[in-house]
């Protein structure tokens, strides 16, 4: 990290860094504000090889001293200026300079490939330079305030060595609200004197040194800046005080700037719902504060409540680039798979990210048993992996994500906290789930993961209780079958003779090629796995088995009754599927907004959905429809 002073008037100074290192510039203001994150905003402009250009903001640090942080993404000369809201100070306004920036040296794969991107066809992630990447995420939010640096340490090279490459945080606790006096472990409050509007500096140091950890480590940050409900547009907030938009606003501005020079990927609000248009309107304005004050060089997407994702709410947002979805804690939740398979279909395209689904060792359901743990039944390795998979072959292909109870809300032997810990949280490092979350990113990466689409045409039958999952890509296809599938019945039409039919062990990816198949009913085959826990089965050298980008499979014609029509207060919508699948209508409003959303199953009869009209007037609606077939 380098160092520049200035003084004015300026004189032009000169910085080297290599690609995608954080260059640092000093910037010494003339006044002293009472107030110096509102009273004051500093924008930096920046242009670079090629006619690219990027606007960042400053962020205060304390005294009269401000910074900017900038990571160059090519190489060549990058030339900035300063303007300041107020111009006339000096030390803060027309600030000049270049940053000049060589090719990266070293071996961190990020840093060598370039930041995540999304990729070209929209359905999953890239580094800079086009390769695929697939994330593994997971869920550490509590980790800014609750630990050491040591326990930072070893936790980021338990991970890094676990295959994990992302890092779910929370800057500010989502479990208390700071003027309720929590500090850091270093007695830092997030807040000086208790004012939401006066972020404290020397709080985020600690942050900083969390952020640089993990990005050494190869490991993204998903940066949550504000939980939902500290939001002031919900009434009824769990916390004593609710930050304003004007002040959320203070907030984005500044944490854009402190991390616009590090790799990390943006996660707006948190754990609720943005039904009306006031809530959207809160967090569409801070998502996009926060995409300025960084850069814009950042993946952004958003967070909702148990059963929703980002597509709910956000999916016309120019901000969003990738939906995130939440089946919550509950081992039998359809939503794993339904979610990925509606945030999938949802126009415009975006990769999907089940980011919250089973965490380990947290009881299923939790929130029936804050009071009692009756009956109360703890989610395991297997469990996780049902999520974890079900979630990727349904249509979440751009990554997945792992927690553990000890290690989301950070235990530490002094704060344990609810929700039934019973490790700390280097104690749950050794939760058996992790490790098996690196298996998965192996296997996907191994078959190619990105070259995959959502396929249920593979199983005819199962002895399973569970939904069985399953992608191809016109040449091999991949099925989790969960716990206790014991015969599995599958389709051969257009199947080659030559076919070919392995199990992998989801714990420990080992293969198992030596299937033993039997013939059943005409065009099917039974396959037998080979004990009771669970499995991927892979079927390869395929004859160009119903394609699955032939459109027409995704698509069948449809039969559809609008009745009544014209309608009052609401009106019904029959229809009519020719096979069994699932149905996604979407309706519009004349300036092209989508006023509301819903995805149902049919088994080949009329499906009913029900539509209120918020306003009198003229509706589009739009029909999708993905066969199983």
């Amino acid at each position: 990290m380098l160092l520049v002073v200035f003084g004015y008037p300026t004189q032009a100074q000169t910085t080297d860094v290599e690609i995608y290192q954080v260059a640092e510039v000093l910037l010494i203001s003339d006044v002293a504000y009472a107030n110096p994150i509102a009273d004051v905003d500093v924008r930096v402009a920046l242009s670079g090889p090629n006619g690219e250009s990027r606007e960042i903001a400053a962020f205060w640090d304390g005294d009269r001293d401000y910074r900017f942080r900038f990571a160059p993404s090519s190489v060549g000369k990058w030339t900035y200026c300063t303007s300041a809201s107020d111009v006339s100070n000096r030390g803060l306004d027309r600030a000049c300079g270049d940053i000049n920036a060589s090719d990266y040296l070293g071996e961190n794969i990020f840093e060598r490939k370039g930041w995540p991107r999304v990729s070209e066809n929209n359905r999953y992630f890239t580094y800079a330079d086009g390769d695929p990447v697939f994330l593994l995420f997971e869920a550490a939010m509590e980790i800014t305030w609750k630990s050491t640096l040591e326990e930072v340490e070893r936790y980021v090279e338990d991970r890094r060595e676990k295959g994990f490459n992302a890092i779910w945080i929370v800057p500010m606790s989502h479990q208390y609200f700071y003027p309720n006096g929590v500090t850091n472990r270093a007695g830092q409050p997030y807040f000086l004197e208790n004012d939401v509007t006066r972020l404290n500096p020397r709080y985020f140091d600690y942050l900083d040194q969390i952020v640089e950890k993990m990005n050494s480590a190869g490991i993204i940050v998903l940066l949550n800046p504000i939980w939902g409900r500290m939001a002031s547009v919900y009434e009824n907030s769990v916390h004593q005080q609710s930050i304003s938009l004007d002040t959320a606003l203070l907030h984005a501005r500044y944490i854009g700037a402190r991390y616009a020079a590090h790799n990390v990927m943006w996660l707006i609000a948190g754990d609720a719902r943005y039904d009306s248009e006031e809530e959207k309107f809160y967090w569409n304005t801070f998502a996009d504060e926060l995409d300025r004050a960084s850069g814009g060089n950042h993946l952004m997407s958003a967070h909702a409540t148990g059963f929703r994702g980002s597509h709910y709410y956000f999916s016309d947002s120019g901000w969003l680039d990738f939906h995130t979805y939440t089946p919550s804690h509950f081992v039998e939740a359809d939503y794993n798979w339904r979610g990925a398979i509606e945030a999938s279909l949802t126009v415009p395209l975006k990769p999907v990210v089940n980011i919250e689904y089973n965490f380990e060792d947290l009881y299923d359901k939790f929130w029936l048993f804050f009071s009692d743990t009756t009956g109360a039944v703890r989610i395991t390795s297997a469990d996780v992996r049902m999520g974890a998979y079900q979630g990727i072959l349904s249509g979440a292909f751009a990554g997945t994500s792992y927690g553990a109870n000890g290690i989301w809300q950070w235990a530490t032997p002094s704060t344990m906290n609810g929700f039934g810990v019973r490790y700390t949280a280097t104690e749950a490092l050794n939760l058996e789930g992790s490790s098996h979350m690196g298996v998965l990113k192996n296997v996907m990466e191994d078959l190619d993961w990105y070259s995959f689409t959502w396929f249920d045409g593979l199983i005819t039958s199962s002895s399973s209780a569970r939904k069985i999952v399953a992608a191809s890509n016109g040449e091999t296809i991949v099925a989790y079958l969960p716990r206790n599938s014991s015969i599995v019945t599958l389709s051969t039409i257009g199947l080659s003779s030559s076919l070919s039919v392995e199990w992998i062990d989801p714990t420990s990816g080992i293969k198992k090629p030596e299937v033993v198949y039997q013939s059943s009913a005409p065009n099917s085959i039974t396959v037998i796995p080979p004990d009771s826990n669970d499995w991927l089965l892979v079927v390869q050298n395929l004859n160009k088995w119903l394609s699955i980008n032939d459109p027409s499979r995704a698509i069948r014609p449809l039969e559809v009754i609008v009745k009544p029509n014209p309608f009052r207060s609401s009106t019904h919508f029959l229809i009519q599927a020719g096979e069994p699948g699932s149905a996604m209508l979407s309706i519009y409003d004349l300036l092209g907004r989508r006023v509301d959303f819903q995805t149902k199953r049919s088994d080949g009869g009329f499906l009913d959905y029900v539509f209120s009209g918020k306003a009198s007037g003229l509706y589009l609606y739009r029909i999708q429809f993905r066969g199983e077939s």
